[in-house]
């Protein structure tokens, strides 16, 4: 961004772009008063040019444009006029203006299609010793393609009124630097500013340096505050500024709190101030304040430059108050500066503004209930990275301000719609060609705004199921060893829901989730069914493609289903009733925890292998010998439960001794803790994951080595699990450890107590996990469960021709494409549910 000046109004413009003198583009010019926009500060209503007074008055826009200028307009004799620029609320410019009519690059070389929020201010304060200081604004200039949006009230409103502290003087400078001149001024640097920015308030200054309350620095008894307040800048000199001198109509802008900060200049020796001629002064203008500001708090603070008329300040305020029996009145000492603190002509420098802001900050969110203040927010699935689906229109929601205008523009497309009362907004893009990347803008008009970058549109699918679905990247990292050091494919992006429930009804928003695009630091959290489903559908299609990945292990269908779909299943809607008071749903948790905890407690407690240190090795006392792998209801442990030390031991030749290995252990049931020569190497609290440990090195030695298995089972169906790897390994050599082990029974036990799966019950996983991804468009729906319901009562089929119905319903699609996955001939796990598997595959077949 370049600054460009004309003087006058016929010289010709000259633009610069990255350095290079550029043709300057057609501009379209815009009278300030045709477009919207907002102006800072006093002035007068219905005037234009618009002519500014104060510290940090000036104008707002909401602009999407290639290019943006104004016209501004100064005129001085002294004291030059200096102006900030804001771009998206940060300071891009801080510059002196020259006399005349200067038109002003705000930027230039923008994309057209991107929304900006503009503030243009007055950094110089009211200029009474200049009577031909002048600051107007004329006209804007854009490229012909640009374009204005609405700007918003914000939610509050202050009125700052103060001297040198409170119109930022100082902050412009050395330390050391004591010169007066108004280039000192920095509006955007100030208390006033920085508090309006933190609670996103509009603020307007009342200031003037070496003024007061009742006598200026000097003794001057005509320079104060009080005797101008009612006027629209009216301590103004000079024919140029008549309009300033004005009466103010305070119906037109009436604040919610008025923040004092006045007595610094009274308390000066220079000024031979009477302690109690300031406080009277200070009950009069607590008087005027009130009438003409009937609603607002009144905060009168002082001290950051001493304390000396502290005492007759609150006297003043307290006189008022007896008086007038105003309570929404309020004195707030300040602590005075330190040296450190100090910046130009000795003046408060930056930290001690901030630390101002930040204290009334506190002060007026307890007044104005100011925490709400208006925010701009996003769904979940609109963030970076995402893929949006290209066979449906573009769906775009979240939540601001109730009835703010909110704007998205989309790969130069744009939209505005209005928030509802609960602040809720909905904005729709048409079909769009698969592609990117590109950017989401969504701005709402207290310029508030949010960027969304590399966004792709393609293929987006909803997975979901219980663990075959859930079975992570990681869990097959072995197997695939080339497809993940060759995974990374900016065209495959997973959002993964964390697991969640919800009993009281469907989610608007999920509660978790963000997209990942297929890397080595990422693949490995991705559903491994999810990610080759995506990874086939890109090598056929070329489109990107998005996973939105829901699933959860050991869930139950009926758990995936709305109170709409289970209508008619009475004992499912029950269980979904009892669980929805939050009450009983934390006592569940809760006795789970308890009574797993002692169950493991009172079993450890009794463990001869506990007490005798097993895990160095077992004694020939007693000990049996188990060929393994095995399922134990095949073996003399049938039906045992409790735990069990198994022992092997196994020759290590001299080139694997000393070096780090692997010890892969298959699966097992139930839980698993493993020592090799006495030092724990890995242990794993439930059946389902393969048992792969890292050996450290060092600990395998030359010759015979020792491998203990302290196994759990916890009801009676233990295994080693046929058909796995039960072996050590490394670069040196591989160890077979199947086959003969010896073992012992460390203690038997009871069944654990059964666990009440909290999170499978009736529509729990529907509310959280599914339904508020229905707002996002997907191209169709992938199903992997089945398992859990074998031995169910309820009826698959009619359950999956619901959930069907349910879901196309939800999306609004009755052709949504959903593909489910048959389950597998998993001989392990069907030897309890003879004929129930190959069941429940018809009945998905028949769906």
């Amino acid at each position: 961004m370049s600054r460009v000046v004309q003087y006058g109004t016929e010289v010709e413009l000259t633009c610069y772009y990255k350095g290079r003198k550029a043709d300057c583009m057609e501009q379209k010019t815009y009278k300030l008063n045709t477009i919207p926009h907002k102006i800072w500060g006093r002035t007068n209503p219905g005037r234009w040019p618009l002519q500014l007074y104060w510290t940090g008055s000036g104008i707002e826009l909401n602009v999407s444009a290639a290019e943006l200028y104004v016209e501004l307009e100064s005129h001085f004799s002294v004291c030059e006029n200096w102006v900030d620029v804001l771009l998206d609320g940060a300071l891009v410019q801080h510059f002196m203006l020259p006399e005349g009519r200067n038109r002003i690059c705000i930027f230039r070389a923008m994309d057209p299609a991107v929304p900006h929020n503009v503030r243009i201010l007055r950094d110089t304060q009211a200029m009474d010793e200049d009577p031909e200081n002048v600051l107007k604004v004329h006209d804007l200039f854009t490229d012909p393609e640009g374009r204005f949006y609405e700007v918003a009230d914000r939610p509050w409103k202050i009125e700052f009124i103060g001297d040198s502290l409170t119109s930022g003087e100082g902050l412009n400078g050395a330390y050391h630097q004591m010169d007066w001149n108004s280039g000192c001024f920095h509006a955007t640097m100030g208390y006033p500013f920085r508090l309006a920015e933190k609670i996103h308030a509009e603020y307007r200054c009342i200031s003037k340096s070496g003024w007061g309350v009742y006598s200026a620095f000097d003794g001057n008894r005509e320079h104060v505050i009080p005797d101008y307040y009612e006027q629209v800048a009216g301590m103004l000199t000079g024919a140029a500024n008549t309009a300033a001198r004005d009466k103010w109509d305070f119906s037109l802008w009436q604040p919610d709190a008025v923040v004092v900060n006045l007595g610094s200049n009274d308390q000066n020796p220079a000024a031979k101030a009477d302690p109690l001629d300031v406080q009277h002064a200070v009950t009069g203008f607590l008087k005027m304040l009130r009438k003409d500001n009937p609603k607002a708090w009144i905060l009168w603070i002082y001290g950051m430059c001493g304390h000396r008329l502290e005492g007759c300040i609150e006297k003043g305020i307290s006189e008022y108050q007896k008086e007038c029996g105003d309570a929404r009145v309020e004195y707030h000492s300040l602590p005075e500066c330190s040296e450190g603190e100090m910046a130009a002509r000795e003046h408060p420098g930056v930290v001690a503004h901030e630390e101002v802001a930040e204290r009334l900050q506190k002060i007026l969110k307890n007044r104005l209930q100011a925490e709400k203040v208006p925010t701009l927010t996003l769904s979940r699935f609109l963030s970076r990275g995402a893929v949006l689906e290209h066979k449906k229109p573009i769906h775009i929601w979240g939540h601001a301000a109730a009835g703010v205008e909110v704007t998205a523009v989309f790969d130069h497309m744009t939209e505005t719609t209005t928030a509802r009362e609960n602040g809720r907004f909905d904005l729709e893009f048409p079909v769009h060609t698969a592609g990117g990347p590109y950017e989401l803008v969504v701005f709402d008009s207290y310029g508030n705004r949010v960027n969304v970058k590399d966004i792709m549109v393609g293929a987006v699918w909803y997975c979901s199921g219980q663990s075959n679905m859930d079975l992570m990247m990681e869990r097959v990292r072995d197997s695939y060893p080339d497809v993940l050091a060759q995974c990374t494919d900016d065209g495959i992006r997973a959002f993964k829901l964390a697991t969640s429930v919800n009993y009281h009804g469907p989610l608007e928003e999920p509660e978790s989730g963000q997209w990942e695009k297929a890397e080595p630091n990422t693949i490995l959290s991705f559903s491994a069914t999810a990610y080759f489903f995506a990874r086939k559908l890109r090598e056929k299609t070329g489109l990107p493609v998005g996973i939105v990945h829901a699933s959860l292990g050991g869930s139950r269908i009926h758990g995936w289903l709305s109170r709409e779909m289970l209508e008619g299943y009475d004992e499912l809607l029950a269980e979904a009733d009892r669980y929805q008071d939050d009450a009983y749903l934390a006592g569940r948790i809760r006795k789970n925890e308890e009574q797993s905890q002692a169950w493991h407690r009172a079993l450890d407690v009794r463990d001869k292998g506990m007490q005798k240190a097993w895990q160095n090795g077992l004694d020939d006392a007693d000990a049996g010998e188990i060929q393994l792998p095995a399922v134990f209801e095949d073996t003399k442990l049938r039906g045992f439960t409790g735990s069990l030390w198994f022992e092997k031991k196994f020759t290590v030749p001299a080139a694997m001794a000393g070096q780090p290995a692997h010890l892969w252990m298959g699966t097992m049931v139930d839980s698993d803790t493993m020592y090799i020569n006495g030092q724990k190497v890995g242990e794993t609290g439930y059946q389902y994951p393969p048992r792969k440990y890292l050996v450290p090195e060092a600990l395998l030695h030359a010759g015979e080595n020792t491998l203990v298995v302290r196994l759990i089972v916890e009801n009676g169906q233990g295994r080693w699990t046929p058909g796995k790897g039960y072996f050590l390994f490394n670069d040196q050599g591989v160890i077979d450890l199947s086959g003969s082990w010896k073992y012992k029974i460390g203690a038997v036990s009871e069944s654990i107590p059964e666990t009440d799966f909290v999170n499978w019950k009736a529509t729990g996983l529907y509310n959280a996990m599914c339904a508020p991804c229905s707002e996002f468009p997907v191209e169709g729906i992938v199903w992997y469960q089945g398992e859990e319901n074998a031995p169910l009562p309820w009826d698959y089929l009619d359950l999956t021709k619901r959930q069907i119905h349910g879901y196309r319903k939800l999306w609004k699609d009755e052709t949504l494409p959903y593909l489910f996955v048959q389950l597998p001939n998993f001989t392990e796990d069907l030897r309890k549910l003879p004929g129930k598997w190959p069941a429940l595959r018809e009945c998905q077949r028949k769906a």
